[in-house]
């Protein structure tokens, strides 16, 4: 998130903006109780943050980019309802991320449509791929040229209810929980920056 209010900007620019610089209005979100303010990452995203603990020792986006190869290799997509506008569908995703800033996991632009801005949430879904067809995505997912891929599609929302019959892993802003039910709105102009 950081990166995406000021990009790679030095301390002394830093401290610059934080003295000069009048504060302007970001969105908060929300996720049950739970307060975010970069994206939730439920399923896959949460899977690779499970198993990012099994490849700490090598570091930074390297280790990101590993545990994301070894859940392209065998993670299983679980069903779940959405229900959105009083509309609620069924279906098996394997990318479901809810995002208000463009970045994860080191550099991943999953949402590079969001606006931490805009009062809208940016809901990324992937359906289940065959092995040779993630293998192709993830590339295009690290530099944010996935959402032309006919697999995927992206939606702006305020709100957004997910129930999972099972318990599923999930990130919210790099933290790994685990929930079968999940509400998640944004509230818009909640915090201010500096930027």
């Amino acid at each position: 998130f950081h990166w995406h209010l000021y990009g790679k900007i030095t301390i002394e620019n830093q401290i610059i903006f934080a003295l000069n610089t009048p504060p302007k209005s970001v969105d908060l979100a929300k996720c049950n109780d739970k307060y975010f303010i970069n994206m939730v990452g439920l399923g896959f995203d949460g899977a690779v943050l499970k198993n990012i603990n099994t490849v700490k020792w090598i570091g930074g986006h390297l280790a990101y980019f590993v545990a994301v190869l070894k859940n392209i290799l065998t993670y299983k997509e679980s069903p779940i309802k959405v229900t959105i506008d009083g509309q609620t569908i069924s279906k098996s995703l394997l990318i479901c991320i809810i995002a208000n800033a463009p970045r994860t996991g080191g550099g991943f632009y999953v949402s590079p449509n969001s606006k931490s801005n805009d009062g809208r949430l940016n809901w990324i879904t992937c359906r289940p791929l065959t092995l040779i067809q993630r293998l192709l995505l993830l590339p295009k997912v690290e530099k944010g040229k996935h959402l032309t891929d006919p697999n995927v599609t992206e939606t702006l929302l305020s709100k957004i209810e997910i129930q999972s019959p099972t318990a599923i892993y999930y990130q919210l802003d790099g933290e790994l929980m685990c929930d079968t039910n999940f509400s998640i709105e944004v509230i818009p102009s909640a915090l201010q920056f500096r930027y």
